[in-house]
Formats: structure tokens, sequence, C-alpha cells
């Protein structure tokens, strides 16, 4: 659950993290930055202060990035095996508890609070003050992930150029991160043509492409066939998502751990799709039409129902949750049936959705918007759940 859980909102700026706190209230956030004072540490918790969007420097922080000065969060978390020290750079996972006033080193400062799911730390000391790609799973937890998927007959390594990548892509992965993001996972049963080896990446925040990415056409460059892997909610099975560019069409295939095929669909003239998914359904809108469909079985659990082309799709406890990229009805929240609950207009197109989180009677949504090269930047909305009114309009230019 840890390798995909990327339900993350990341850090705008610091500006606009302290001036709207009831944005980012019980939201789940990813930080990043360097440990600047540990105000308490012992073997239970810890609470620190992070730096935030700044690595490390070799000089005195207040001196170094003046710009910066001040750009603190608190951190409070449980203490593992290895413990944070001042200096270090740390990529951290966690929940926006509120915003507390501490003292730091004789001035007193209010900041947001954090509670820390996980952290990962850079053993990268050259000063930087730019993100750097922090791997947040090893090869260990890669291993244990790939096993609960294929089973313990399976190989796990770096990939090799040649072998399993060109060596255009090893160049290209060197020059943006200076390694290969991921491990290539082969299989040693090789009688099924579908599952050979796939790529498992190490850092699946802000993804654009697929946490588990099938690896065996690979070396023949891109072929305009992009194929995926989901976990279904059992852990049992697995969902096989096989989008054909040339041809628009996208295939979903439900297989067992046994890597037999339970059931097969087809949507043609495919040019964008959306899915979630539960235990008993699959929610996906390919060609304007949302299909919700029976895990066992693969047929439609209600007839599709038109809705428009959509960026974004989240089953909720009480409907589904749809994301148009136009202004016009942007937000939709429609029943089981696709019966419309309410809509809401949005000020802006949607370049991209880069969050949606639900929290109990609210939603909080980050729009990336472009309008002109003088207007672009992420509007914040908090939603109310149940009547779609707008409780929060903020915007955070880039």
């Amino acid at each position: 659950m840890e390798y995909f859980d990327d339900d993350y909102f990341s850090v705008p700026s610091y500006e606009f993290l302290r001036r709207y706190p009831n944005v980012f209230q019980g939201t789940q956030m990813h930080v990043w930055g360097t440990v600047v004072k540990v105000i308490s540490m012992d073997s239970n918790q810890y609470e620190l202060v992070l730096w935030v969007n700044v690595g490390p420097v070799e000089y005195e922080y207040s001196w170094a990035y003046p710009e910066y000065e001040g750009a603190f969060v608190l951190l409070a978390g449980k203490t593992g095996a290895s413990w944070y020290m001042q200096g270090d750079t740390l990529d951290v996972y966690g929940r926006y508890i509120s915003v507390e006033t501490i003292e730091i080193d004789g001035t007193s400062y209010t900041i947001p609070k954090l509670n820390v799911y996980n952290a990962y730390y850079d053993t990268d000391t050259a000063p930087n003050d730019l993100y750097r790609y922090i791997e947040k799973f090893d090869v260990s937890f890669i291993k244990r992930v790939a096993s609960s998927i294929f089973g313990d007959d399976i190989e796990v390594r770096l990939p090799i150029v040649g072998v399993d990548i060109t060596q255009e892509q090893s160049d290209m992965w060197s020059e943006v991160i200076g390694h290969a993001p991921c491990y290539t996972v082969e299989l040693e049963d090789q009688s099924n043509a579908k599952f050979k080896k796939f790529f498992f990446y190490t850092d699946t925040s802000n993804l654009e492409r697929a946490r588990i990415q099938d690896a065996k056409d690979a070396l023949a460059g891109y072929t305009g066939i992009d194929r995926s892997i989901e976990f279904a909610a059992d852990f049992e099975h697995f969902f096989f998502f096989t989008y054909d560019q040339n041809l628009r069409v996208l295939t979903l295939e439900y297989y067992d751990s046994s890597f037999n095929k339970i059931w097969k669909r087809e949507f043609t003239e495919t040019v964008s799709a959306q899915y979630d998914y539960t235990k008993n359904n699959v929610y996906l809108v390919a060609n304007n039409e949302l299909y919700i469909i029976n895990v066992e079985t693969g047929e439609d659990t209600f007839p599709p129902s038109y809705v428009g082309e959509k960026v974004a799709v989240r089953k909720m406890s009480d409907g589904i949750l749809l994301i148009s990229p136009n202004q016009s009805d942007g937000i939709m929240k429609v029943d089981l049936k696709g019966s419309i609950l309410w809509r809401l207009n949005l000020k802006n197109d949607v370049y991209s959705v880069d969050g949606l989180q639900v929290l109990d009677d609210r939603l909080v949504f980050a729009q990336y918007y472009w309008e002109s090269a003088e207007d672009y930047g992420t509007r914040y909305l908090v939603i109310d759940n149940h009547t779609g009114d707008v409780l929060t309009d903020a915007v955070s230019i880039s």
C-alpha cells in the first residue's frame, strides 16, 4: 500500500502555505528540505524544523540563502533506526496538522506543522539548492512489492544497457538524475508473452508514468503502445492496461496472481481515459462515457452514461467525482447511475490536476492553469462535498 500511495500535495510556495492553512488543514503533503534545528528527539519520537525547498549548504543557513530565511516547517514523527541531524536533506510525506509558534535560537516563528508518515534521507551532501532525486524505495522494498505481484520466481536488477534499455535512455536518466529511477523485474516463467519483465520505479510521487511499467519492448524505443499494471483492491488480482495510441484502442484485462485472465474489455476510438477502482467495481471514463464495471465478471454494473472528457476520476463513498479539462462543468459529482448530484464551473481550464483529496465533508482540488505568459499558476479550491459550494478559492502564482 505504501508503494501505491502517492496522493500528496506539494508545497506551491512557502508564502502560500503560511497564508492559506485552511486549504491544507488535514491534507497529505509532500515537502523536502534541510534540517536546520532538532527541537527534541528520543527513541520514540522527534520534533525538528525543516527549511523547505532548500538543499544542504556549507554555510550558516541565514547567510547562504537569505531569500529563504524563515521558510520553516515543524515536523513531528516516530524515531526510526537512523536519527536525523542538522544539515540532513529529507524528502518527507505526512499530514498537515496546524500552524504553531515555536522559538528557534531565540527568535519566535509561527510555522506549519506536519505529522510525518515517512521521511527519506538524501546521502548526497554536495551543496545544492535545487531538488534532487531522492530514492524513495530501495531494492529490498521493490523485491517485496514485486514478489507480492509475481511470486518469488523473479530476478530484480538495475536496468542493463542493451538488455533492458537503450543507451539513449541510460544517458537521459544519467543526465537528469544521475542514475536509473527504477529496477528491472524479470519473471523466470516466460510462458505468457504479456508477462516477461517490468520497470518498478523507486519514486512514485508526481508520476506522469505508471508505477509498474511493461519493459519488454523498451529496447525497440517507443512503439506507441503503453502497458501498465495496477494492483486490485484485494491485493490478489491485478489490472493490465494496454493503450495503443496508433489504433486508439484501450484494453483492460483482469488477472489473478497465477496470470490467469478472468476477463477482458476493449474501448475503441479512445483518445483519453481516466479511472478509479474499488473492491467491487472499476470506474472508467473512456470515449466520454462513464463505465462502471463489475470486477468479478467484467460486465457493466450500470449502463454507460455520457459525462464528457475527463482528466481525473475519484470514487467516493456517496458518488463519483469527475474533473473536466474545461472550465465549464469543470467539477462534477454523479451518483452510481451517472445522474448529476452537483456541478461546478471553474474560473480557468484545467491544464493539469496537481492534487485532489477527500477530507470528510471537504474536497481539496489543486488545478494548474495556463491562460497566458503572464497569467498562470495553481488554483486551490476547498469545496463542500455535499453541495459543491466553494469554501475557499486561492491562487498560487508560479
